[in-house]
């Protein structure tokens, strides 16, 4: 079985990324002139354009800290955003807030805490939901997937259910799901190494987990047909530039064996320049043979983009309009920024204390908001495009 995975995963790969690399070698512009339709399920800018809160190294007020920082991102306009679940959300959300109720309980529970609830009297129109939940079973043989989609078919039915006369979206994803496939062999030449069988394993195991995931979904869907609200999910890959030739990945060897309402892309390998995004755009876009519910014509959205103001030597304002100006000429219905308060310390050894950093200077520059509340450049790129 395995070996036969393997050997449609290269067939596929081969005949992708062979047309792939063909478009690309013709015009650069969108075929807006060709009598493709315009179509009419692209979303609001202030839908598309979404930002992630989860584990800032500090806060601005003494409120809760999912609720400050969902409220300071929604009152910008923006109607989108992206949280991390976990078993112990405090990792995610430590200030100003007691989780110890949540504690290794399931989605539903943790969805349904008082901190939540406060985030859902907010008007978002979109909110996704990072759950990796049981990659640990990638590498097993007897893999059981059966915990992970129940979970996940309870969050979605629960969510269906609750916001049943509501027009408001829900997205279930993994994290960069190409760390989640190469476990502790993350650089490319380690991921070469590992041996093949082991490699085709992972992915068969990707492919079980992923499909169990949304069977589920769309089994809570089909239960609640009712339902204003619509739960999808996305499959997120983060090594797509990289791979398009070479390495089993995300991409080329789980996402054409899956029936997967969205694809992500976490984008750090296509931010050098707007080509680069538009390419890894199109090539995930090819290799999502299976489509799910997701009812637009572009189904590749950006999970993630990031840019460290505090790191980087190129001008981030340009750097950012021209890959977020070539998002929305591909269409991708939403382009989720990280984040609203910087995770990431100068100093790694920093990385996992949580405790409130006071000084920009601390911080490498991911961010809207900076720890004195002054406005970051990303954010001003984002209020233009709300303008």
């Amino acid at each position: 079985m395995r070996k036969f995975i393997m050997f449609l995963s290269l067939l596929t790969f081969i005949s992708c990324s062979t047309k792939v690399t063909d478009d690309m070698t013709g015009n650069d512009s969108d075929n807006t002139d060709d009598g493709t339709p315009v179509d009419e399920n692209v979303i609001e800018m202030n839908e598309r354009l979404g930002v992630t809160h989860t584990g800032g190294k500090y806060c601005l007020t003494t409120e809760p800290f999912i609720i400050e920082g969902a409220r300071k991102i929604n009152s910008l306009g923006i109607k989108t955003v992206k949280f991390f679940l976990s078993k112990d959300m405090s990792k995610q959300f430590p200030y100003n807030s007691d989780w110890s109720a949540t504690k290794d309980k399931s989605w539903v529970e943790i969805v349904s805490s008082p901190y939540f609830e406060e985030v859902f009297k907010m008007d978002f129109k979109t909110i996704v939901f990072n759950i990796t939940d049981h990659n640990q079973q990638l590498s097993k043989p007897d893999a059981d997937f059966t915990e992970s989609s129940k979970e996940i078919g309870d969050l979605a039915r629960y969510l269906l259910v609750k916001f049943k006369d509501r027009d408001i979206t829900f997205i279930i994803k993994n994290w960069e799901g190409d760390w989640i496939l190469r476990s502790n062999d993350k650089e490319d030449n380690a991921w070469a190494n590992v041996p093949a069988d082991k490699k085709a394993l992972r992915c068969e195991n990707f492919i079980k987990w992923i499909n169990a995931r949304q069977e589920a979904i769309d089994a809570a869907v089909n239960e609640n047909t009712d339902s204003k609200c619509k739960v999808y999910q996305a499959l997120e890959a983060n090594k797509v530039i990289s791979t398009m030739n070479s390495l089993p990945s995300v991409a080329n060897s789980v996402l054409p064996y899956v029936k997967v309402d969205l694809v992500s892309w976490s984008s750090y390998d296509g931010l050098t320049s707007a080509n680069t995004i538009k390419a890894g755009i199109d090539y995930l876009a090819k290799m999502h043979l299976k489509k799910g519910r997701f009812p637009g014509n572009q189904t590749v959205m950006i999970g993630e983009i990031g840019f460290q103001e505090n790191m980087v030597s190129f001008n981030v304002y340009e750097r950012m309009r021209a890959i977020y100006d070539a998002c929305i000429e591909k269409e991708v219905p939403y382009i989720i920024y990280w984040e609203v308060y910087c995770n990431e310390p100068k100093i790694s050894a920093d990385k996992d204390k949580f405790y409130p950093m006071k000084t920009a200077d601390e911080m490498k520059g991911l961010w809207l908001y900076r720890p004195d509340g002054s406005e970051s450049i990303a954010c001003k790129v984002i209020k233009d495009y709300l303008k």
